[in-house]
């Protein structure tokens, strides 16, 4: 599923759109959730749901370049992995105390296509590529809201594992979440 190309007009997209929210632990302000509830890939497959987070690009966030740095991209990666979850009401601490275990990332490769400056707005998009029995790679994009450019693309792997830090099988909330056989 490299190289996914969303083929869709505004006519055909189904938009919930979310509420205003609080990121990073509830230190900046201005992140709004929207999930997009289906979306179609090259040649007309439907999959499953894509979560969408949009940001406006803040002067902190970039560098003496002018431009977003190449390290809070993985914030904005971030941000769109955990709002993913938030939407489908799995919290890291519910996975701890109900399933006894935890999420960790094991590897994120990041292409950097766009270079983002101050004001700009993203849109971040979540979705799942693969999984296997305990882990799995969530695709992810950063899209420059107003030309539609893809600004980077990564594929993020995660790994369950058990509170004694051994591999776990993925947990059945997380399953049903993003219709994981």
């Amino acid at each position: 599923m490299k190289g996914i190309t969303f083929l869709m007009s505004v006519a055909n997209r189904n938009y919930d759109f979310g509420k205003k929210r609080k990121g990073f632990n509830g230190c900046v302000k201005g992140f709004y959730t929207i999930n997009l509830i289906s979306t179609q890939l090259d040649g007309g497959r439907t999959v499953g749901k894509v979560f969408e987070a949009v940001h406006k690009v803040r002067s902190y966030e970039c560098d003496s370049y002018g431009h977003v740095n190449n390290a809070v991209y993985l914030n904005y990666l971030e941000y769109g992995r955990m709002e993913a979850l938030d939407e489908l009401n799995i919290t890291l601490e519910r996975l701890k105390t109900e399933t006894g275990t935890l999420v960790v990332i094991r590897r994120v490769d990041i292409e950097y296509l766009r270079p983002l400056t101050m004001g700009d707005e993203i849109v971040i998009k979540t979705f799942l590529k693969e999984s296997r029995r305990t882990s799995g790679v969530f695709g992810q994009e950063i899209i420059h809201r107003e030309s539609g450019e893809l600004a980077a693309r990564a594929d993020v792997t995660w790994v369950f594992i058990n509170l004694q830090g051994k591999p776990a099988p993925i947990p059945q909330l997380v399953k049903e979440g993003f219709g994981i056989p």
